[in-house]
């Protein structure tokens, strides 16, 4: 059987830019981006970590999760404080306010992705990206 290679890279990037663009919509009404969004919700989940821990959680460079903390810090959602080099980042009681709309928009979106598809077709989605991803990450 002939294998077929679709332009998945152009296929990710438009889903995407429609996912992000839905979500900042969204967003909006609360003064936070998509990225700002899915900070919070990470220390919703996971609680207080260091800057340079979150970095290497979230696969984003220093002067991007330093700028993100500090936009969130001037939000009044997180508070930071040096331990020795670490610049650690706590999260305020702000942050319940928007917990259950952070939580209900993702929900939306995941829905609205998965319209049409039925509980199996959702399970294998899900298996397919996990293994992309792993693709992704290995090492040539």
């Amino acid at each position: 059987m002939r294998q077929v290679y679709y332009d998945l890279g152009i296929l990710f990037k438009m889903i995407n830019i429609r996912l992000k663009a839905r979500i900042d919509e969204h967003f909006k009404e609360i003064d936070l981006t998509t990225t700002q969004a899915r900070a919070l919700r990470y220390f919703f989940e996971h609680g207080d970590c260091s800057q340079r821990d979150f970095e290497r959680i979230s696969g984003l460079s220093h002067s991007t999760v330093s700028g993100l903390i500090d936009r969130l810090e001037d939000k009044g959602y997180l508070k930071t404080s040096r331990e020795g080099r670490n610049r650690m980042i706590k999260t305020t009681e702000k942050k319940l306010e928007f917990k259950s709309f952070i939580d209900k928009s993702i929900e939306e979106n995941n829905k609205q992705m998965v319209t049409g598809m039925g509980a199996e077709e959702q399970r294998l989605l899900h298996e397919l990206l996990l293994k992309v991803l792993a693709n992704l990450e290995k090492e040539d």
